[in-house]
């Protein structure tokens, strides 16, 4: 998960979207974060990826506003959606415009346990959809 905003902020996202979409490939998903930032799902890219494709969306063109970016992967980053959303934001709050890119924490806090030590996992954070889950 990729969350781009403008930097400083207050750049409308309708002035640099259409750029973005055009370096994102068929399976990828872009939604408005805000007035300023983006998130952008790419469900099918590695780490390494992900941070190249995020430095292609920070380039600057013609009369483009500065861009900066977190990048987040699961599960070293984050194993929910909401977690997910929250280190890409945390991250691109770290980011500037003399280091646009900056990847989420990978220290392994977040990370699924192995399957010798949780066999059995469930990822479902949210009461109704653990209720979902367990029936």
């Amino acid at each position: 998960m990729v969350m781009v905003r403008a930097a400083p902020p207050g750049s409308h996202v309708r002035r640099w979207c259409a750029r973005l979409q055009s370096l994102l490939g068929p399976v990828d998903r872009i939604g408005h974060y805000s007035a300023d930032t983006l998130l952008i799902l790419l469900p099918e890219v590695t780490t390494a990826r992900g941070l190249e494709i995020a430095t292609a969306l920070v380039g600057r063109g013609g009369d483009n506003p500065a861009l900066v970016c977190g990048v987040a992967t699961f599960p070293d980053a984050a194993t929910t959606a909401e977690k997910l959303i929250e280190a890409s934001r945390e991250a691109a709050r770290g980011a500037s415009p003399e280091d646009p890119v900056k990847l989420a924490q990978l220290d392994g806090s977040r990370a699924l346990p192995s399957e010798e030590t949780a066999p059995e996992i469930l990822l479902a954070e949210s009461p109704s959809m653990r209720a979902v889950v367990d029936t």
